[in-house]
């Protein structure tokens, strides 16, 4: 019996990590702007079942990084992660629904759901709501300036240097006491959010 479940560890270790490989190939692709590369590299992990995968595939051609793909593919592939209840996907799509055209026609998403979608997808490390997650304490209903700044601080940390703006324009209305707890706030939910396989505004330094 404990040589079945030593097997099945094993079995499950490897594949976490031929899995992780796969991603660390087409990220390293991305980051040195071989976008077509990295989109093949994910859609090989997507056919295989991986719907960060099929998000990452939305996200480059939504970043319309010179691989000339149609706007609806990358909708499409959001709302195929979603169908399949994949949170950054439902992140994606809720979002459009609240401040844009649906993505999603089919998916309803009501005012009160964005905050819990997006909160979802912020503590599995999706940047992208990280900062949204700052802007619903900063700005919604039950605000909580301590823990939007602990959001925009982490986001930070992650790589979403635009949230530096939110965080100095919510510090002068914090107490040193109140900024030193949103960072030990940001420390904790740094430790409890993964590292995210989602790219993060990939094609950034083709837009300068």
């Amino acid at each position: 019996m404990k040589n079945a479940i030593f097997a099945f560890l094993v079995t499950v270790y490897i594949c976490a990590a031929n899995a992780w490989a796969g991603y660390s190939e087409a990220v390293a692709a991305a980051t040195k702007a071989d976008y077509a590369g990295a989109y093949q590299q994910f859609s090989q992990l997507a056919d295989k079942g991986d719907t960060d995968a099929l998000v990452n595939m939305a996200i480059l051609t939504g970043e319309s990084c010179g691989l000339n793909k149609p706007p609806a593919l990358g909708n499409d592939l959001i709302c195929k992660a979603a169908g399949a209840d994949n949170v950054h996907a439902r992140f994606f799509a809720a979002l459009s629904a609240m401040f844009a055209a649906p993505v999603c026609p089919t998916l309803k998403f009501t005012e009160n759901e964005f905050p819990a979608q997006t909160l979802a997808s912020a503590t599995r490390g999706n940047v992208a709501a990280m900062l949204w997650s700052g802007k619903i304490y900063e700005n919604g209903r039950q605000r909580d300036p301590i823990r939007a700044y602990a959001w925009y601080t982490l986001a930070i940390e992650r790589g979403a240097p635009e949230a530096q703006e939110e965080v100095d324009n919510l510090a002068p209305r914090l107490s040193a006491d109140d900024r030193a707890r949103a960072k030990e706030l940001a420390a904790k939910l740094d430790i409890d959010a993964p590292t995210s396989k989602l790219l993060f505004e990939p094609c950034r330094s083709q837009r300068r």
